[in-house]
């Protein structure tokens, strides 16, 4: 899979990116939008857009420093829509979480009927994580993790 299909893939939802920005700003209000747009991997129009749509919603405010620099400030209103922010993804990734140890488990319990009692996990991963301790429950052993990326971590 190309870079370009993978950002697509991976491209985060308008509200990951205000709450990734809102935190990025809040620990520093000097950043630039190139600044921003290379650490989310989003175009530069994208970072413009998204600030002067934060600035309108007063979630912001823009102070300029010379030369042709300015600072972004989180509002009142900016962090109260950051702590809301927040507790969403916080509540999306529990039942996230507790989704996949269902699916997971009942595949589990499948594989015990069909008289599986050994697996290995192939690639290291958030995942395989919720696998490994789903796993603990059930009468099959783990033989091994098979992970092919030099790093360890089964990510790109």
């Amino acid at each position: 899979m190309n870079n370009n299909a993978q950002n697509y893939l991976f491209k985060p939802s308008e509200r990951m990116l205000d709450l990734q920005v809102l935190e990025e700003i809040e620990q520093n209000p000097r950043v630039s939008q190139r600044e921003l747009s290379n650490k989310f991997g989003i175009a530069l129009g994208v970072t413009n857009a998204c600030i002067k749509r934060m600035a309108r919603r007063e979630w912001i405010r823009l102070k300029g420093f010379p030369p042709r620099r300015i600072a972004y400030y989180l509002t009142p209103k900016g962090f109260a829509e950051k702590s809301k922010l927040m507790l969403h993804f916080f509540s999306y990734n529990i039942q996230h979480y507790a989704e996949m140890k269902k699916v997971i488990s009942r595949r589990l319990v499948e594989m015990e009927e069909e008289g599986i009692r050994r697996i290995a996990f192939y690639g290291v991963s958030d995942e395989m994580e919720i696998a490994y301790i789903t796993l603990q429950g059930s009468e099959i052993k783990l033989v091994g993790i098979i992970d092919d990326n030099e790093t360890g971590n089964g990510r790109t």
